[in-house]
């Protein structure tokens, strides 16, 4: 009995530690977000459309969505660890394409970082992710409204293929100065008898995003149901 005992507090304890961390995590990352939004969204009130449709996206939170992104891939092991209910795939699809698009396309081509494609592609993530973090913050306290509920499952379906497509415009731009700068490229010869071609892996990727698109879509749409229409309707469909 003293066993049993024993054992439930450490659970109890165990499972009060996690929620405390991922209420901090969660937290932290919907601040983040506020943070990105509001500096992406504050030369709308001061600006003309024009100006801020060529805007220096990149040099406001450029270095902030680096920092975000790089936390963000701990979503992945929280799924894998069962702490969260996202699957590895959808996990590693968002997060690490997200980073690979900001860190490794964006951030080490120059001649990029003023498009106005950056701006959209910031704007979109961020409010996204403006919706999502709160509302996992406010399900671990137990303090969700339903329409937020809904704000979280019926967005994405809009969000997710604009976010995707100007994924996609970024890395068709970029692919150039992928190019012409041999960005990431190991050509042969080598020690390891291995050559790698950025531009070209770039390249298949960009072919892949409408399949990527149709299952991130497929992804949302399904969690949609899942979440927000009733098991008598699921059955019936």
């Amino acid at each position: 009995m003293a066993a049993d005992s024993t054992q439930k507090k450490g659970t109890r304890q165990v499972s009060s530690t996690l929620q405390s961390y991922l209420f901090l995590y969660n937290a932290s990352m919907a601040i983040a977000y506020l943070v990105v939004f509001a500096k992406l969204v504050s030369p709308l009130l001061s600006s003309s459309f024009a100006q801020v449709y060529t805007t220096t996206a990149y040099a406001d939170v450029g270095w902030l969505l680096n920092s975000i992104f790089a936390f963000a891939l701990l979503e992945v092991l929280h799924g894998v660890c069962g702490w969260t209910g996202t699957p590895l795939l959808v996990g590693l699809l968002q997060q690490g394409g997200r980073f690979t698009i900001l860190h490794i396309v964006i951030g080490k081509i120059l001649e990029v970082h003023d498009s106005p494609t950056v701006f959209w592609l910031f704007l979109v993530w961020s409010a996204i992710e403006l919706v999502r973090y709160p509302f996992y913050l406010l399900s671990i306290i137990n303090a969700c409204p339903r329409f937020w509920m809904r704000l979280r499952y019926n967005l994405p379906l809009v969000l997710f293929p604009l976010g995707l497509f100007f994924e996609a415009k970024i890395l068709h731009e970029s692919l150039p100065f992928i190019r012409e700068h041999k960005l990431y490229a190991f050509p042969m010869p080598n020690p390891l008898n291995f050559s790698f071609d950025f531009f070209t892996f770039g390249t298949f990727v960009l072919w892949m995003y409408p399949l990527i698109s149709i299952f991130m879509f497929s992804s949302a749409f399904t969690l949609r149901k899942r979440k927000l229409v009733p098991r008598a309707d699921i059955k019936r469909d």
